[in-house]
């Protein structure tokens, strides 16, 4: 049945079809690299041109609150602009913090986010340091613990919690956080 194939003329019609179509992917290929609708689908895409009116200024806008962590771990800053312009943060009473954040909330945001942060850590301690009993008694509760219990069932507590409830293994990270802080509070 294929032995047609064998015969030398078929051969040479085989021969010179084959060389025709690659000769036309070849033409193709190299006729398409000239043209640059092809190659534009590999091409970065350019942003679109501004739209006509009057051209806009970029300005840099310089933070109003400086925040740093020195190298003893302490958090420093100082204000630039607002109501305790030139003020340090360290010198400023909580009343004066949130003076300078309510103006950085208007003028400066990603500031305002960083103040209320300063805020929370700097004047926290102080918070729970007047609640007192109470925050003692929240932490308490939080470990299932009643007044008067020693170090040992502190620590025995929270092993038996945070195995419970670490995010490793499933847990609440929220819960997690509120054992840990628990525990800091009643050793610490």
């Amino acid at each position: 049945m294929w032995t047609f194939l064998l015969d030398s003329g078929v051969q040479t019609v085989i021969f010179l079809v084959a060389a025709a179509a690659l000769g036309l992917v070849a033409w193709d290929l190299y006729d398409g690299a000239s043209d640059p609708a092809p190659a534009m689908r590999f091409a970065r895409r350019r942003p679109a041109a501004p739209p006509p009116g009057p051209a806009r200024e970029r300005v840099h806008v310089e933070p109003s609150v400086q925040i740093w962590t020195d190298g003893s771990g302490e958090t420093r800053g100082s204000v630039r602009r607002g109501p305790s312009q030139g003020m340090r943060l360290e010198d400023m009473s909580r009343e004066e913090c949130e003076a300078q954040c309510a103006y950085c909330r208007q003028h400066d945001y990603p500031t305002a986010i960083a103040m209320e942060a300063y805020i929370r850590h700097r004047f926290g301690r102080e918070r729970a340091r007047a609640a007192g009993t109470s925050a003692r008694e929240k932490a308490l509760a939080e470990l299932g613990l009643a007044e008067g219990a020693s170090e040992a069932d502190i620590h025995a507590a929270y092993l038996t919690l945070i195995k419970r409830h670490h995010p490793d293994h499933g847990g609440s990270t929220a819960k997690a956080a509120r054992i840990n802080q628990a525990k800091d509070l009643l050793l610490g």
